[in-house]
């Protein structure tokens, strides 16, 4: 059964704020919420999710609930197709809400493109850092829902994603060289050649990689659209 079957709550709408929005079970709350995520983006990921949970219990049997509740944080990068035109870029983790029924909270935010420069992905790193550390606090006792949306609120935005394109380049006697504009030479190269060519590589996938700070695992995996439910458990298990 989708989340949604219990009735879904919108808290305080307000996708116009900035900050991220996010959806699915809190500690503090006793339904399914969300707050200023769209309704398509929203619909997708609880489906997905759903599914998801569904195939992990009859995989895992009684394991489950040991497996879900000691699951570890996801984060994620959804390219442009596999949800809407937008790049979605957000945090999920297993949780419950306060009467018992467990489904992941999901943290997320759009962005037109995705950071093209050193310094953007920089800023979308210290983003995902804040926004772990928000999603890990509502497991808190004293945690509350002011407290979990002001900790949304205060998170790093990462600079805006500025157009680029491959430099011009002229092919000279014992070297290449490229046409650039303004100071940042290396950095516009960079944002130019490498980082542009691995969001060709990610046209229409999904990137997943878990929080560093909660397991040693340190890879990250690519899957066309969303992961398959059938490796929800895999997640689960942070072996994905």
């Amino acid at each position: 059964m989708s989340s949604t079957g219990f009735g879904d709550l919108l808290v305080g709408a307000g996708e116009g704020s900035g900050a991220a929005g996010w959806f699915g079970k809190l500690s503090v709350l006793g339904d399914f919420a969300h707050r200023r995520l769209p309704q398509p983006f929203v619909d997708v990921l609880d489906d997905w999710l759903s599914r998801g949970m569904e195939a992990s219990r009859a995989q895992l049997g009684d394991e489950w609930l040991d497996v879900y509740l000691t699951g570890p944080l996801w984060r994620f990068a959804l390219s442009p197709g596999v949800v809407d035109p937008q790049w979605w870029f957000g945090v999920m983790m297993p949780s419950v809400d306060k009467v018992g029924r467990y489904f992941p909270l999901v943290v997320a935010r759009s962005a037109a493109m995705a950071p093209e420069s050193a310094s953007g992905v920089a800023g979308l790193d210290r983003w995902f850092h804040h926004v772990s550390a928000a999603v890990l606090g509502t497991l808190q006792p004293t945690a509350t829902l002011q407290s979990f949306d002001d900790a949304l609120t205060a998170a790093p935005v990462w600079p805006d994603a500025l157009p680029t394109r491959r430099p011009d380049v002229a092919h000279l006697p014992g070297r290449d060289r490229y046409s650039l504009d303004g100071e940042a030479v290396l950095a516009q190269w960079v944002a130019g050649m490498g980082l542009r060519e691995a969001m060709q590589v990610c046209a229409g996938k999904s990137l997943w990689w878990p929080d560093h700070a909660n397991t040693p695992d340190t890879s990250l995996s690519i899957t066309a659209g969303l992961p398959e439910p059938t490796h929800f458990a895999l997640m689960l298990e942070g072996e994905w």
